[in-house]
């Protein structure tokens, strides 16, 4: 896996995390056993553990213009199933796991460079087969119905700098915003144009925290799902959506802010 000729690249990218995941379909049998082995299958790396409340199914469905971008559903069970996060110690790196979802995030932490895209992707679709395997040995097939990559930036502003000096969708110039919080997205078509085949979410947001006094929070997500039900399939979807949050975040970023990030192409 390499890097696409041409693509924008960052010496100093502001990455603050990185997703990569799958929603596929629930083992038939699936029980707190199932979640005890999967556990265990990935102990050694991730050695830590935590449970979370789980995330109800989200696929990306495209129709006419009265079509709701995303279709989410809740299925009533007397003891709904858990989400369990297996964190490594370095605690950069976070499996997710529940009966229909599958996440790999790296995090940006303090000493912790990020690895890049290759890096965190192969490591992502190893992960994924080694979950797949444990279908294949209950004869019962790993079936993948969505697939998405988020990429998460965290942007400190330099004091006495504005919001159009980070991010160009931002107008008029002068405009010193106080407080953001907007949220849009686009339907990507087929090289073709022909067909939709994912959707691309942006969140735009500012916040503070002890860390930095002000910052962007810009957060791009492509969600579909992929031609077929396999590895290569996945891994097709998985390599456009990158390039798509690549090449979209240099478009609503500024010349400005490429420079401060050192950009290298």
């Amino acid at each position: 896996m390499s890097r696409p000729a041409g693509l924008a690249d960052f010496a100093n990218p502001p990455l603050d995390e990185v997703v990569l995941g799958v929603q596929f379909v629930r083992h038939p049998e699936y029980n707190d056993l199932f979640a005890w082995r999967v556990r265990e299958a990935f102990k050694a790396e991730f050695p830590n553990y935590s449970e979370v409340p789980r995330l109800d199914p989200r696929f990306e469905v495209f129709g006419g213009a009265d079509t709701l971008a995303s279709f989410q559903f809740n299925i009533t069970q007397s003891e709904p199933s858990k989400r369990y996060w297996f964190i490594a110690d370095d605690d950069s790196h976070l499996l997710q796991f529940q009966d229909d979802r599958f996440f790999l995030n790296w995090r940006r932490r303090p000493g912790n460079l990020y690895p890049r895209h290759e890096a965190v992707a192969a490591m992502f679709y190893r992960y994924l087969e080694r979950l797949g395997s444990l279908y294949i040995s209950d004869k019962v097939p790993f079936v993948v119905k969505q697939a998405e990559i988020a990429y998460i930036n965290v942007i400190p502003m330099v004091e006495k700098t504005l919001l159009s000096d980070w991010l160009s969708i931002v107008n008029p110039t002068a405009l010193n915003i106080e407080q953001l919080n907007a949220n849009f997205s686009e339907v990507v078509f087929s090289r073709d144009g022909e067909n939709p085949v994912a959707r691309m979410y942006y969140e735009v947001g500012l916040f503070t925290s002890r860390e930095v006094r002000r910052a962007i929070r810009l957060m791009l997500t492509y969600r579909g799902a992929p031609v077929e039900n396999s590895s290569q399939s996945i891994v097709d979807f998985i390599a456009a959506g990158r390039e798509r949050i690549v090449n979209r975040f240099c478009d609503i970023t500024t010349e400005k802010a490429h420079r401060s990030w050192s950009r290298k192409q």
